[in-house]
C-alpha cells in the first residue's frame, strides 16, 4: 500500500488520505502523480477525494487526451488531403494551361496554312482566267478567216451554179422542147494552195463531153 499524501503539518487540520492500490501499476502511477502534483500546486478538494473519484478523473483525463489526440491525427489528415487536393488542381490548372496554349499554336499553324492555300488558289484561278482569255482571243482570230474563207467558198459555188445554168441554156438554143442535148457539161472545183500556210484558192473546171455511141456525129433521131 502507498499512501497518496504525507501527513499534515502540525499547524493544519488533519486529513483522512485513501491508501491507492498498486495493483494496477499504471492507474496507480497516474493517481500517485495527479496526487502529487495536487499537493505541490496546494489544489484543495484533490487530495481529499476519494479512490474512485481519483480513478473517474484519471479515466477522463485519458479520454480526453485520446481525443485530443484523435482530433489532432484527424487534422494531420486533412491536412494531408487538402495537401493532395491542391496538388492535383495545380497539375490540373498546368495541364489545362499547356492544352490551351497547344490549340492557341495549333490555331495559329492552321491559319498560316489556310491563309497559303487560300493564296495559292488565287493564283492559280488567275492564271486559269488569264489563259481562257487567251484562248477566246485565239479562237476568235482564227474563226474570223474561217467564216470568210466559207462565205468565199459559198459564193463561188453559186457563181459556178449560175454559170452552169447559163451554159445550159445557150446550148439548148433553137432546140425543140423535146431535144436532149448530147453534150454532157461538168463543172469541177479543185482547191489549190498550201492549207498550212492558209494560202489556198479555189479553180473551177469545165468539161464537155458526148456520148461513145455518138463519137460519129450526125443529128438526133427523128428531125
Amino acid at each position: 500500500m502507498l499512501w497518496g499524501l504525507p501527513p499534515a503539518s502540525p499547524g493544519h487540520g488533519r486529513h483522512s488520505f485513501q491508501p491507492i492500490s498498486l495493483s494496477e501499476p499504471e492507474e496507480g502511477a497516474t493517481l500517485a502523480a495527479m496526487t502529487a502534483r495536487s499537493y505541490g500546486q496546494s489544489r484543495p478538494g484533490t487530495a481529499a477525494c476519494s479512490k474512485d473519484e481519483l480513478v473517474k478523473m484519471v479515466r477522463r483525463e485519458r479520454a480526453e487526451r485520446q481525443k485530443a489526440e484523435e482530433l489532432v491525427q484527424d487534422l494531420r489528415d486533412e491536412v494531408e488531403d487538402l495537401q493532395d487536393e491542391r496538388d492535383m488542381i495545380q497539375r490540373a490548372l498546368r495541364e489545362r494551361t499547356d492544352q490551351q496554349k497547344k490549340v492557341e499554336r495549333d490555331v495559329r499553324l492552321q491559319t498560316i496554312v489556310y491563309r497559303a492555300k487560300a493564296q495559292e488558289q488565287q493564283i492559280s484561278c488567275d492564271e486559269l482566267a488569264r489563259r481562257l482569255v487567251k484562248a477566246k482571243h485565239e479562237v476568235a482570230t482564227l474563226a474570223a478567216p474561217a467564216l470568210g474563207q466559207g462565205a468565199r467558198q459559198e459564193e463561188q459555188v453559186q457563181m459556178f451554179d449560175s454559170f452552169r445554168h447559163r451554159l445550159m441554156q445557150i446550148l439548148s438554143t433553137g432546140s425543140t422542147p423535146k431535144w436532149t442535148p448530147r453534150t454532157t457539161i461538168t463543172v469541177s472545183e479543185e482547191m489549190h494552195g498550201d492549207p498550212s500556210a492558209g494560202i489556198e484558192e479555189s479553180v473551177a473546171f469545165v468539161r464537155l463531153s458526148e456520148p461513145v455511141g455518138d463519137a460519129g456525129g450526125g443529128g438526133p433521131a427523128g428531125e
